[in-house]
């Protein structure tokens, strides 16, 4: 089991001081502005990924069996819906205006009503 305090990757992020903190001043009590810092993290979460087993996963408490099997579905071809296989189409290439011999048109009448029954 491996050990997920190390996968925080804002714990080793200090938190500015008064002092250092933009409109805001130690003698002058003033508005609390908090302005957004960026920063690359590609090194730390890859750290903190590698620090996971196979099969293990990390997630918040939103994070439901609902959306882990829909993540799952996509680019699966039995299991996501709009998935298609190289050189598939969406286009049919059934002509429904072609006449249809006896048999076919029993044959389909016969699957209607199978559908139909069942």
């Amino acid at each position: 089991m491996a050990d997920i305090s190390k996968l925080s990757i804002a714990a080793d992020q200090d938190e500015p001081t008064p002092e250092k903190k933009p409109g805001y001043s130690m003698t002058t009590p003033g508005p609390r502005i908090s302005q957004p810092m960026a920063r690359d993290i590609t090194t730390d979460f890859s750290a903190a990924a590698s620090a996971l087993n196979t099969g293990q996963l990390v997630k918040d408490e939103y994070f439901t069996l609902f959306e882990a099997v829909g993540a799952l579905e996509i680019m699966d071809p039995k299991m996501d819906s709009g998935f298609l296989n190289p050189g598939e189409t969406l286009e049919d290439d059934y002509d429904v205006l072609r006449e249809l011999l006896p048999e076919e048109v029993l044959g389909i009448m016969d699957q209607m009503l199978c559908y139909e029954v069942s």
